[in-house]
């Protein structure tokens, strides 16, 4: 067989015959990643220039969609919030006006739309009123309460249960579904929904006349209180109101047994000042009666009473500030509808 002449591929070099020909050393690690790098440097050069564009084409548009996704807002709008107090008490709890707004798994809220957008556009922490994250909530439900300005959204976190209430009914659906998709998402907790009744809300007539006479009420209670501490008799009668511009010597000259007075009106505790003796008519009183001490712990405890009583009756007549009726004027407006059975009851009981 005649033998054949091989030439190697221009590029390659022809291997040696010779094993010895090898060298047998050992490669370190870093030899090795040089020859890893350098084998793998001309394979870069096979994408040809209008691949790599597309390529980077991809990466950008890529990047900007992840910019985009972190800073989503699936909703956004006008809600009423109620706020939270420390202690309890007879005041009602305070309801703020603010705009929400729904980013991935975290609710926050502002003074205004234009705080909001300004927010997302720079990120400024200052802007933010608050935030409700929705990964520490473990249940979501619809709010039992129908004494809301309209229906509730209920939130249970670790920390606290926020109520937040939507404008309106539509507002609630549509926040009801973003936060429920939320919650069901994040896996963190349950959400429990109801049929309410629907209730109507009637304005109350009398609001002005109410206004009226609560302003009343307020201006002479605190005429009261003024009265009780700056003209009431205690420390500053006189001693014989026959003789108050005497001393108090001339006056013991007529009295066999010693009298409880002084010349220094309050058992010589406190000299009020010149306008307060004209404004209670002691001004000429040279000689005043010195009370006793249980006269004076009965005095302060008729005050701090009638002080507590007063506060307690302003602090109530005031959550009538605005009154509100509720209900449905028909029977037949109520949803859900009363079945069939307890209206005939209803009507039976009527007759």
């Amino acid at each position: 067989m005649a033998a054949t002449n091989w030439h190697a591929p221009e590029g390659l070099s022809v291997l040696p015959e010779d094993e010895r020909q090898y060298d047998q050393t050992p490669l370190t690690s870093h030899q090795y990643h040089q020859q890893l790098s350098s084998a793998a440097a001309p394979g870069k050069n096979l994408l040809s220039p209008a691949t790599m564009n597309v390529q980077n084409a991809i990466s950008e548009l890529t990047k900007v969609k992840e910019r985009e996704d972190r800073g989503k807002i699936s909703v956004h709008g006008w809600m009423h919030k109620q706020g939270s107090r420390k202690f309890k008490g007879p005041v009602a709890k305070s309801w703020r006006k603010r705009y929400f707004a729904l980013e991935d798994a975290k609710m926050y809220y502002f003074h205004n739309d234009v705080d909001c957008r300004k927010y997302f556009n720079s990120r400024n922490g200052d802007l933010v009123v608050g935030a409700v994250d929705l990964r520490d909530a473990f249940k979501l439900e619809q709010s039992e309460r129908l004494d809301l300005p309209a229906r509730g959204i209920v939130i249970h976190t670790r920390h606290r249960a926020w109520l937040v209430c939507p404008e309106t009914d539509q507002d609630f659906r549509m926040w009801f579904d973003a936060l429920e998709f939320t919650v069901m998402s994040a896996g963190s907790g349950n959400v429990v929904k109801r049929d309410l009744p629907n209730v109507r809300v009637y304005e109350m007539k009398g609001r002005f006349s109410y206004r009226f006479w609560y302003i009343i009420f307020v201006i002479t209670a605190l005429v009261e209180l003024a009265g009780i501490v700056l003209w009431f008799p205690l420390g500053i009668e006189p001693c014989d109101l026959k003789f108050k511009g005497d001393t108090c010597e001339e006056i013991q000259l007529l009295y066999a047994d010693p009298l409880q007075c002084g010349d220094k009106p309050f058992n010589g505790m406190w000299n009020p000042p010149e306008w307060y003796h004209w404004s209670a008519g002691i001004k000429s009183v040279q000689c005043f009666k010195e009370p006793y001490i249980a006269d004076w712990v009965s005095y302060f405890v008729f005050y701090l009473a009638e002080f507590i009583s007063i506060t307690l009756g302003s602090l109530y007549y005031l959550g009538m500030w605005r009154p509100v009726r509720r209900g449905a004027r028909y029977l037949r407006d109520f949803e859900p509808h009363f079945p069939p059975e307890k209206v005939r009851n209803s009507k039976l009981y009527t007759l």
